[in-house]
């Protein structure tokens, strides 16, 4: 009969969320947020595919909270925490697709502990910038030339690598920060569902 019961095509009881084998998480850029995904056509490549695709906003970003990006150094914890759940609520397969920032924040993955436990089926990394300094660099160039600092300041020591615990960037056990940092508590995913 009618609509209500737990009948139907296989499954019953319910809750009956469609999870599908593969997901694709889009990592946004900077200065981004997780509507990019639709922006730049990755639904439109992914959808046909038959995986889910999720978005999410990172700190400082869309609708997240956080006053500040950092560039993927903490992104990358937010990564592993979402790759994980998303493994926990029955996703085998997890793919990366990250684009500036984005991108970094998956590499930076890939090197860390949460990657071996739950490593993606592929990584699609777009535009990830080469290094730190270079990318300042690149910034700096944007700004009018009558408020740049000279060259030689810009280099030592106005800015330089910080280490970890100068940056507050590790435990006081001095580990890296596991999971997502007191200011990523704020990550709205939502996931787009495609049948097969």
């Amino acid at each position: 009969g009618g609509g209500g019961g737990g009948g139907g095509g296989g499954g019953g009881g319910g809750n009956q969320t469609l999870v599908t084998d593969t997901v694709v998480v889009y990592l946004h850029g900077n200065s981004s947020c997780r509507v990019d995904a639709i922006r730049t056509g990755v639904l439109e490549t992914v959808g046909p595919l038959g995986a889910s695709l999720v978005a999410f906003d990172f700190a400082g970003s869309g609708l997240s909270g956080g006053d500040y990006v950092t560039l993927g150094w903490h992104e990358q914890h937010d990564v592993g925490t979402l790759v994980t759940h998303l493994i926990a609520q029955g996703h085998k397969k997890v793919a990366l697709w990250g684009r500036s920032m984005g991108a970094v924040a998956a590499i930076l993955y890939s090197h860390s502990s949460d990657y071996i436990a739950h490593p993606p089926v592929a990584l699609v990394l777009d535009s990830p910038f080469a290094s730190f300094p270079r990318l300042v660099d690149d910034l700096i160039k944007k700004v009018p030339l009558a408020l740049r600092m000279p060259y030689h300041q810009r280099r030592c020591p106005a800015i330089r690598p910080l280490r970890p615990r100068q940056a507050n960037l590790s435990q006081p056990n001095g580990s890296p920060p596991t999971g997502r940092d007191p200011r990523a508590a704020h990550c709205c995913a939502y996931s787009l569902e495609h049948g097969p």
